[in-house]
């Protein structure tokens, strides 16, 4: 599978996570018998979402080989480090499929091979 494939599902996976956490927080508030404070569950809202959000648009560029997704997941990638044990996975992983650059070998194939095969 092509690298910016598999970062792009990875991200959508990450984005998938922030979304549920953020849903079921909204769920147990909702539901909670005590009182939670609403600028607490207004920072959890943007933090959870706004994580979501960076997940969600760096895989959306990353699935069509966008440069500024490349280097948005190795940012976010860089940070995962710090969250050992599954973070720091995550990123190494992530940085294995984006460092180096992305070779768009689908969209423009080599027409070397192209020629060879035909």
């Amino acid at each position: 599978m092509e690298r910016h494939l598999i970062v792009a599902r990875i991200h959508r996976g990450l984005s998938w996570f922030y979304g549920l956490l953020t849903l079921l927080f909204i769920i147990a508030t909702v539901m909670s018998e005590h009182e939670i404070s609403p600028l607490a569950s207004i920072y959890f809202m943007i933090i959870f979402g706004g994580m979501f959000a960076l997940h969600f648009f760096t895989s959306r560029g990353a699935s069509h080989t966008k440069n500024w997704a490349r280097k948005t997941s190795i940012g976010i990638a860089l940070l995962m480090l710090l969250g050992f044990p599954v973070g720091t996975v995550i990123g190494v992983y992530l940085l294995m499929n984006t460092t180096g650059g992305w070779d768009d070998e689908s969209a423009n194939p080599d027409p070397v091979v192209q020629e060879s095969n035909s």
